[in-house]
């Protein structure tokens, strides 16, 4: 059995990925629970919802930043989720994305 490196996926980010699990739960699917696009995001109305987009961009990135293209394997027990760093990097990427166009469709970028 591999070691994993475990991490954590701070708040706001734990909170707006959450808003993307529409496809089952992460306890029993795991990341597959989650359409990770800017759709999940429409009917979503926070009364802070660009703070915490905004919030949750620099977090993806911070995140991203700690993985390393040769890293060991890391696993969030929060997503159910355990693989490569490079694995991470897609994946928190596509997440970026879909976080930045909400914010586009929002009526403000985040470049």
């Amino acid at each position: 059995m591999a070691d994993y490196l475990y991490f954590d996926i701070p708040e706001p980010l734990w909170t707006v990925m959450r808003v993307c699990e529409v496809d089952c739960v992460v306890d029993c699917c795991g990341i597959n629970a989650f359409d990770i696009s800017s759709d999940s995001f429409q009917d979503w109305k926070p009364p802070d919802k660009q703070k915490l987009l905004t919030a949750s961009i620099l977090q993806i990135e911070s995140l991203i930043s700690t993985f390393a293209d040769n890293s060991p394997d890391y696993c969030s027990s929060q997503l159910n989720h355990c693989v490569t760093g490079t694995d991470w990097i897609q994946v928190l990427s596509a997440w970026k994305v879909a976080v930045q166009e909400a914010l586009t469709f929002n009526g403000e970028s985040n470049d």
